[in-house]
């Protein structure tokens, strides 16, 4: 049997003064999958997104990556890894394609392979007809399209990991709908995607599996399905918000 594991997620902590910020956390994700931690604002993902990808050292547990053991000292493993934080970072006064061919170019590519690799990212988050008639920039353009080029630059280097952490943060509920398109289409890749929401929503729609985080621990974890049968509540957003009153930590 092939093994289609990518990542593996085992005993990680990361503590800090009174404060067990991740507890515990285990988890595997496989090529093509789309994981998800949910949790309220201060549970601990953005800390457990900040050690799986290598910025932070943990006190227990390990990290590998495509069998790299994944630290802040281990360059070649954290290159096998693309992080999308919550905030953008394009710039406004350029297009979507030379935002991606600039970026390209900062991971050491040619201009030429840049460009052609921009265009790659753009069809396959649905953005190949913004430029067509007329250059546009950002600046310009919706929150939900500035959040697809986030995402997009963060595919560039072809990642076997990809951290996604809220990446609709900032966007309009109404324009929500067109990131979570562009994460969808990332299903099946060679390649595992990581995904924080504090939306059960998002995660019950994405996810394949997901755990679900309180204090820092996985209080829950399995597919949407899963977790609903195995708490005995309707739906995710009944789990969700057994855990939200919950005086977390970030």
């Amino acid at each position: 049997m092939i093994d289609t594991r990518l990542v593996e997620v085992s005993g990680l902590c990361k503590h800090f003064p009174g404060i067990r910020a991740v507890d515990g956390l285990s988890f595997h994700i496989d090529a093509g999958e789309i994981y998800g931690l949910l949790g309220p604002h201060g549970s601990g993902k953005t800390t457990a997104l900040s050690v799986v990808a290598g910025l932070v050292e943990p006190d227990e547990g390990t990290v590998t990556v495509a069998g790299m053991e994944v630290t802040p000292q281990a360059g070649r493993a954290r290159e096998c890894i693309g992080y999308v934080p919550p905030d953008l970072a394009i710039y406004p006064d350029l297009t979507a394609e030379q935002n991606l061919t600039f970026f390209g170019c900062l991971n050491g590519m040619s201009k030429r392979a840049a460009r052609e690799r921009a265009a790659e990212v753009l069809e396959q988050l649905g953005l190949s007809d913004l430029d067509r008639q007329a250059p546009v920039r950002m600046s310009k353009c919706s929150d939900a399209i500035k959040h697809q080029l986030n995402i997009g630059i963060g595919l560039l280097h072809r990642p076997r990991l990809l951290i996604l952490d809220e990446p609709t943060f900032g966007v309009d509920r109404d324009e929500q709908e067109a990131v979570l398109r562009a994460v969808d289409s990332l299903r099946g890749m060679d390649m595992a995607v990581l995904y924080t929401s504090h939306d059960p929503r998002q995660v019950t729609r994405l996810c394949d599996r997901i755990s679900v985080l309180d204090a820092g621990h996985a209080v829950a974890e399995g597919t949407p399905q899963e977790i609903e049968t195995m708490r005995g509540d309707e739906n995710l957003d009944a789990v969700f918000r057994a855990v939200e009153g919950e005086n977390v930590r970030v």
